[in-house]
Protein backbone atom coordinates (compact mmCIF):
# COMPACT_ATOMS: atom_id res chain seq x y z
CA UNK A 1 0.00 0.00 0.00
CA UNK A 2 2.83 2.39 1.03
CA UNK A 3 4.28 2.14 -2.52
CA UNK A 4 1.09 2.64 -4.48
CA UNK A 5 0.36 5.76 -1.91
CA UNK A 6 3.95 6.84 -3.00
CA UNK A 7 3.64 5.87 -7.00
CA UNK A 8 0.27 8.12 -6.98
CA UNK A 9 1.82 10.89 -5.17
CA UNK A 10 4.62 10.90 -7.63
CA UNK A 11 1.84 11.39 -10.15
CA UNK A 12 0.28 13.88 -8.98
CA UNK A 13 3.35 15.72 -8.15
CA UNK A 14 4.46 15.45 -12.25
CA UNK A 15 0.19 16.30 -12.92
CA UNK A 16 0.57 19.64 -11.13
CA UNK A 17 3.72 20.55 -12.69
CA UNK A 18 2.92 19.95 -16.51
CA UNK A 19 -0.02 21.94 -15.38
CA UNK A 20 1.54 25.24 -13.99
CA UNK A 21 0.33 28.23 -15.28
CA UNK A 22 2.51 31.32 -16.50
CA UNK A 23 0.87 34.96 -15.39
CA UNK A 24 1.69 38.00 -16.39
CA UNK A 25 1.57 41.38 -17.58
CA UNK A 26 1.78 43.33 -20.50
CA UNK A 27 2.92 47.29 -20.43
CA UNK A 28 4.14 50.06 -22.88
CA UNK A 29 7.48 52.16 -21.65
CA UNK A 30 4.96 54.07 -20.15
CA UNK A 31 3.44 52.04 -17.98
CA UNK A 32 0.08 51.20 -19.26
CA UNK A 33 -1.44 48.21 -19.49
CA UNK A 34 -1.30 46.93 -23.27
CA UNK A 35 -4.79 44.83 -24.33
CA UNK A 36 -4.98 42.07 -27.04
CA UNK A 37 -0.57 41.60 -26.76
CA UNK A 38 -0.42 37.99 -28.34
CA UNK A 39 1.39 35.80 -26.56
CA UNK A 40 2.63 31.99 -27.43
CA UNK A 41 4.12 29.34 -25.64
CA UNK A 42 6.77 28.39 -27.20
CA UNK A 43 6.74 24.40 -26.61
CA UNK A 44 2.82 23.97 -26.71
CA UNK A 45 1.82 26.53 -29.58
CA UNK A 46 -0.74 27.24 -26.76
CA UNK A 47 -1.57 31.05 -28.04
CA UNK A 48 -3.88 33.74 -25.76
CA UNK A 49 -4.22 37.48 -25.64
CA UNK A 50 -3.73 39.99 -22.58
CA UNK A 51 -7.13 41.34 -21.24
CA UNK A 52 -7.74 44.88 -20.68
CA UNK A 53 -5.59 45.07 -17.84
CA UNK A 54 -2.63 43.80 -19.84
CA UNK A 55 -3.06 40.34 -17.84
CA UNK A 56 -2.38 36.90 -19.10
CA UNK A 57 -2.79 33.48 -18.20
CA UNK A 58 -0.76 30.65 -20.36
CA UNK A 59 -2.33 26.86 -19.03
CA UNK A 60 0.48 25.22 -19.41
CA UNK A 61 4.64 26.09 -18.85
CA UNK A 62 6.62 26.40 -21.39
CA UNK A 63 10.79 27.10 -21.68
CA UNK A 64 10.19 30.54 -23.61
CA UNK A 65 6.68 32.62 -24.01
CA UNK A 66 6.81 35.45 -27.04
CA UNK A 67 5.02 38.89 -26.83
CA UNK A 68 3.72 40.73 -29.66
CA UNK A 69 1.97 43.14 -31.17
CA UNK A 70 2.21 45.16 -34.11
CA UNK A 71 4.15 48.62 -33.67
CA UNK A 72 6.17 47.43 -30.93
CA UNK A 73 9.06 45.11 -30.78
CA UNK A 74 8.29 41.58 -29.87
CA UNK A 75 9.78 40.31 -26.91
CA UNK A 76 10.63 36.27 -25.94
CA UNK A 77 11.10 35.66 -22.23
CA UNK A 78 12.20 32.38 -20.38
CA UNK A 79 9.52 30.56 -18.28
CA UNK A 80 12.31 31.33 -14.97
CA UNK A 81 12.38 35.17 -16.29
CA UNK A 82 8.55 35.73 -16.01
CA UNK A 83 8.91 33.81 -12.38
CA UNK A 84 11.08 36.35 -11.16
CA UNK A 85 9.39 39.54 -12.75
CA UNK A 86 5.81 38.82 -14.75
CA UNK A 87 5.75 42.39 -15.79
CA UNK A 88 7.00 42.49 -19.81
CA UNK A 89 7.18 45.81 -21.23
CA UNK A 90 7.27 46.13 -25.41
CA UNK A 91 8.52 49.32 -26.89
CA UNK A 92 7.56 51.00 -30.11
CA UNK A 93 9.36 50.33 -33.06
CA UNK A 94 9.59 51.64 -36.92
CA UNK A 95 11.70 48.39 -37.65
CA UNK A 96 9.90 45.69 -35.66
CA UNK A 97 8.32 44.41 -38.82
CA UNK A 98 10.22 43.10 -41.48
CA UNK A 99 8.48 42.60 -44.77
CA UNK A 100 10.27 40.53 -47.61
CA UNK A 101 9.02 41.59 -51.12
CA UNK A 102 7.07 39.14 -53.67
CA UNK A 103 9.77 37.73 -55.87
CA UNK A 104 9.94 39.50 -59.45
CA UNK A 105 9.26 36.68 -62.56
CA UNK A 106 12.92 38.15 -63.42
CA UNK A 107 14.78 34.98 -63.32
CA UNK A 108 17.90 35.37 -60.62
CA UNK A 109 21.09 33.58 -61.73
CA UNK A 110 21.79 31.33 -58.85
CA UNK A 111 18.05 31.09 -56.72
CA UNK A 112 17.58 29.06 -53.53
CA UNK A 113 14.29 27.95 -53.27
CA UNK A 114 11.87 26.31 -51.12
CA UNK A 115 8.31 26.12 -50.13
CA UNK A 116 7.52 29.71 -50.10
CA UNK A 117 11.04 31.40 -49.65
CA UNK A 118 13.36 32.15 -52.39
CA UNK A 119 16.99 33.74 -51.79
CA UNK A 120 19.52 35.00 -54.15
CA UNK A 121 23.24 33.12 -53.43
CA UNK A 122 26.00 35.25 -54.52
CA UNK A 123 28.45 33.78 -57.51
CA UNK A 124 30.39 31.13 -56.32
CA UNK A 125 28.75 29.82 -53.55
CA UNK A 126 28.57 25.76 -53.37
CA UNK A 127 24.60 24.87 -52.37
CA UNK A 128 24.26 21.13 -51.35
CA UNK A 129 20.81 19.64 -50.99
CA UNK A 130 19.27 17.25 -49.06
CA UNK A 131 15.92 15.52 -48.43
CA UNK A 132 14.16 12.78 -46.23
CA UNK A 133 10.40 11.58 -46.85
CA UNK A 134 9.08 14.63 -45.14
CA UNK A 135 11.05 17.72 -45.90
CA UNK A 136 13.82 18.98 -48.10
CA UNK A 137 16.96 21.27 -47.01
CA UNK A 138 19.47 23.22 -48.82
CA UNK A 139 22.79 24.37 -47.19
CA UNK A 140 25.64 26.83 -47.76
CA UNK A 141 28.87 26.59 -45.83
CA UNK A 142 32.04 28.66 -45.01
CA UNK A 143 34.71 26.75 -42.86
CA UNK A 144 33.04 25.20 -40.28
CA UNK A 145 30.13 27.30 -40.41
CA UNK A 146 26.87 26.94 -42.12
CA UNK A 147 23.60 28.62 -43.27
CA UNK A 148 20.46 25.90 -43.08
CA UNK A 149 17.84 26.25 -45.06
CA UNK A 150 14.48 23.68 -44.54
CA UNK A 151 10.73 23.42 -45.44
CA UNK A 152 8.59 20.73 -45.38
CA UNK A 153 5.23 20.23 -43.79
CA UNK A 154 6.41 18.14 -40.66
CA UNK A 155 9.75 20.82 -40.43
CA UNK A 156 9.15 23.58 -37.95
CA UNK A 157 6.97 25.26 -36.19
CA UNK A 158 8.16 28.71 -37.00
CA UNK A 159 10.03 29.27 -33.68
CA UNK A 160 13.64 28.25 -32.91
CA UNK A 161 14.46 25.30 -30.89
CA UNK A 162 15.20 25.89 -27.27
CA UNK A 163 18.60 24.84 -27.42
CA UNK A 164 18.75 27.62 -30.01
CA UNK A 165 17.89 30.37 -27.43
CA UNK A 166 20.06 29.48 -24.54
CA UNK A 167 23.03 31.07 -23.19
CA UNK A 168 22.57 34.45 -26.18
CA UNK A 169 23.87 37.95 -25.44
CA UNK A 170 22.15 41.09 -27.13
CA UNK A 171 19.11 39.48 -28.41
CA UNK A 172 17.01 41.41 -31.34
CA UNK A 173 13.90 40.19 -32.35
CA UNK A 174 11.61 41.00 -35.43
CA UNK A 175 8.46 39.80 -36.59
CA UNK A 176 8.39 38.86 -40.52
CA UNK A 177 5.43 39.37 -42.78
CA UNK A 178 4.33 36.16 -44.69
CA UNK A 179 2.92 37.01 -47.66
CA UNK A 180 1.45 34.13 -48.93
CA UNK A 181 -1.14 34.39 -46.16
CA UNK A 182 -1.04 37.14 -44.55
CA UNK A 183 -3.14 35.75 -41.62
CA UNK A 184 0.47 33.82 -40.37
CA UNK A 185 3.94 35.29 -39.15
CA UNK A 186 7.15 34.39 -39.12
CA UNK A 187 9.74 35.46 -36.63
CA UNK A 188 13.58 37.03 -36.70
CA UNK A 189 16.20 36.35 -34.28
CA UNK A 190 19.84 37.84 -34.09
CA UNK A 191 22.19 37.35 -31.19
CA UNK A 192 25.79 36.60 -30.18
CA UNK A 193 27.12 33.53 -28.18
CA UNK A 194 29.09 33.98 -25.72
CA UNK A 195 32.28 32.86 -28.27
CA UNK A 196 31.86 36.06 -30.08
CA UNK A 197 30.37 33.96 -32.80
CA UNK A 198 26.93 35.09 -34.18
CA UNK A 199 23.21 33.19 -34.96
CA UNK A 200 20.34 34.11 -37.00
CA UNK A 201 17.12 32.85 -37.35
CA UNK A 202 13.99 33.51 -39.45
CA UNK A 203 11.18 31.13 -39.40
CA UNK A 204 7.39 30.67 -40.47
CA UNK A 205 5.29 27.66 -40.42
CA UNK A 206 7.52 24.61 -41.86
CA UNK A 207 9.84 26.96 -43.20
CA UNK A 208 13.52 28.41 -41.70
CA UNK A 209 16.75 29.59 -42.96
CA UNK A 210 19.57 29.69 -40.05
CA UNK A 211 22.70 29.50 -38.66
CA UNK A 212 24.88 29.64 -35.50
CA UNK A 213 27.94 29.92 -34.02
CA UNK A 214 29.04 31.40 -37.57
CA UNK A 215 32.27 34.09 -37.18
CA UNK A 216 32.11 37.36 -38.76
CA UNK A 217 32.74 36.89 -42.35
CA UNK A 218 30.71 33.31 -42.86
CA UNK A 219 28.04 35.67 -40.93
CA UNK A 220 28.34 38.76 -43.41
CA UNK A 221 28.13 36.42 -46.75
CA UNK A 222 24.69 34.73 -44.66
CA UNK A 223 23.25 37.75 -43.93
CA UNK A 224 23.34 38.92 -47.34
CA UNK A 225 22.02 35.90 -48.26
CA UNK A 226 18.65 36.17 -45.53
CA UNK A 227 18.50 39.74 -47.01
CA UNK A 228 17.66 38.60 -50.44
CA UNK A 229 14.52 36.79 -49.22
CA UNK A 230 11.58 37.46 -51.31
CA UNK A 231 8.02 35.11 -51.11
CA UNK A 232 7.58 32.75 -54.21
CA UNK A 233 3.32 33.34 -55.29
CA UNK A 234 0.87 30.94 -54.88
CA UNK A 235 0.55 27.93 -57.26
Amino acid sequence: MLRVALLLAAIAANQASNSHETRGRVVNISGEAMSGVTIVNMLTGEQVKSNQNGEFVLLKAGDFVRFSDPGYRPVTKSAKDLLLDSQVTLKRDAQALWAPPTCSTVQIAQPMTGEWMQFALPPRVRLRHGHDVDYQTNFVCLGKACLGHGFGPLWSSGFPPRGVLVGLSDLQERNVQYRPDVGLQGVEYRATHSDGTSMRWVGVFGETISYEHAPKAAAELFDKIIDSLCWREKR
